[in-house]
């Protein structure tokens, strides 16, 4: 089980970072804006197969040290390997990533992609008024759930045992116990509180993130964006969903007795779930909808925009003169903050502190 559990963990990240060449904007190219009609052309084709390969490589080979080096040795041991070989594959694939983002930059100044001329910035308006995100009534539904786990609790609190596992290690063996108390038992019904006010602020950023329409084709541009945030509110929202029902899940195992073997089954289910669905949906939409079909349009002539002096090493944007607080990521599919924006620091740090709080405070 514990091999089932480090897999679900290693493979999809390896598989993510194996194609995120191929699902970001086709005015992007690893981290550098480029004209859409390039993106077909056969060097850049070139360049996103052998990254594909040379990725899929390294992980192969880690994968591979990572099953001889465990046969012999203890699980304490194993689990170190498997979190070298992941961070070693994290930093592995971020190197080649800069090498093919400065051979980008480089193919880019020697193409002349980036004149003046060719700058383009489009808004509309009205991008807004669609659908773009979840409405917020449909939260009462994870709201409710933990609110009935917070209550449920309370009620029955004096059916739990006098020790409450608190912790499993890989074999499902609990290696952490903890006394009752109303401390301890409110630990998963906090959780999806912020679990909730979480994914919530999640819609908030889908809906409210900085637009970024291709001049060329801005009707066809805005429906696919439309429903690219559309698409990834939704799934945010399940995921909301499918994680508070678990934590419920996990609290009722306090008050009854649920097999390991059961509890792991679910456990594993919900989170490849949501791993599977993310990247099925990240091929279907692509950054910003670029793989959404909404109808026929032409290939871009102009390069879309020109600000990758804003974009450090094409990851990280920061503009002192851009007020938006989240924008597109330039490699990959989601979002990112502005770094330039302490509005954005701060909301990161406020999660993160929360969420270091949350197991301090209910032990």
């Amino acid at each position: 089980m514990e091999y089932m559990i480090m897999i679900i963990s290693f493979i999809p990240i390896i598989l993510i970072s194996i194609f995120i060449p191929y699902v970001t904007r086709r005015t992007d190219s690893f981290g550098v804006s480029i004209p859409e009609a390039v993106y077909y052309s056969e060097e850049l084709r070139s360049m996103r197969k052998r990254f594909a390969w040379q990725t899929a490589l390294l992980g192969l080979v880690l994968v591979l040290l990572w099953w001889l080096v465990s046969i012999p040795v203890s699980l304490e041991v194993e689990t170190v390997v498997f979190v070298c070989a992941l961070f070693t594959f994290l930093f592995g694939s971020f190197v080649l990533y800069l090498i093919y983002h400065h051979r980008m930059k480089t193919l880019k100044a020697r193409k002349a992609w980036g004149e003046p001329r060719s700058e383009v910035v489009a808004i509309d308006t009205a991008f807004r008024h669609g659908k773009i995100m979840v409405s917020l009534g449909w939260f009462t539904i994870p709201l409710g759930i933990a609110l009935v786990t917070l209550i449920c609790s309370f009620i029955f609190y004096q059916h739990l045992p006098t020790r409450i596992p608190m912790h499993y290690d890989m074999k499902g063996h609990v290696d952490r116990w903890a006394d009752k108390s109303y401390r301890t038992v409110m630990s998963f019904p906090i959780l999806q509180l912020y679990m909730t006010a979480l994914f919530l602020f999640i819609n908030s950023i889908i809906g409210k993130s900085k637009q970024q329409i291709d001049r060329e084709n801005p009707e066809m541009s805005v429906k696919r964006n439309q429903l690219f945030r559309l698409k990834w509110a939704r799934f945010n929202f399940l995921t909301g969903v499918l994680l508070v029902l678990m934590f419920s899940f996990m609290q009722l195992s306090y008050f009854i007795e649920i097999s390991l073997t059961l509890t792991l089954v679910v456990t594993l289910s919900v989170v490849g779930l949501i791993v599977i669905g993310a990247v099925v949906l990240s091929f279907m939409t692509g950054q910003g909808g670029s793989r959404i079909k909404v109808g026929e349009g032409k290939q871009g002539e102009v390069i879309h925009r020109e600000d990758d002096r804003y974009w450090k090493l094409g990851l990280f944007y920061f503009n002192r003169k851009d007020p938006s607080i989240w924008v597109e990521k330039r490699f990959g599919v989601g979002w990112t903050i502005n770094f330039a924006n302490p509005i954005g620091w701060g909301s990161l740090l406020v999660i993160i502190v929360i969420a270091l709080l949350i197991p301090l405070l209910t032990r």
